[in-house]
């Protein structure tokens, strides 16, 4: 669960960093991919490995669901990062489109889930832990 927190961590720096980049620098055509778009990558990639770690591990505190999750939100990030990183940024491309969007919507919307399903998934572990102590 240390990994998860982490994970969460790095990405939420990377998502304050770019915000505070766009702030300042707008939206340059011609830049490339933004350091702080690296940060967010990394902090979904550890959230990734982490729930994988957790799906793997064989005696789970909770449902095994709730890892697999994880991991899918984590991975949509991942999957919206590379598309639109590699495909839009690398490229010098930045018109806004359609389907630039929904790169943009995939790594929004699966760190968005992914910081939801990893508070739940705290609150419930949390949970069994005290009803395992008494």
């Amino acid at each position: 669960m240390k990994m998860i927190g982490l994970g969460i961590l790095i990405m939420v720096a990377g998502f304050i960093a770019d915000t505070a980049w766009h702030n300042k620098h707008g939206f340059p055509v011609h830049h490339g991919i933004p350091e702080s778009h690296y940060l967010m990558f990394i902090g979904a990639t550890v959230g990734a490995v982490a729930a994988f770690r957790l799906i793997r591990k064989r005696e789970a505190t909770l449902n095994k669901r709730w890892f697999y999750g994880l991991f899918i939100a984590a991975a949509v990030c991942i999957a919206g990062w590379l598309l639109d990183n590699l495909i839009y940024h690398t490229r010098d491309i930045y018109d806004g489109g359609f389907v630039q969007e929904i790169f943009h919507t995939m790594e929004s919307f699966g760190a968005l889930i992914y910081f939801a399903m990893s508070i739940v998934v705290s609150l419930l572990t949390i949970g069994r832990n005290r009803r395992s102590r008494s």
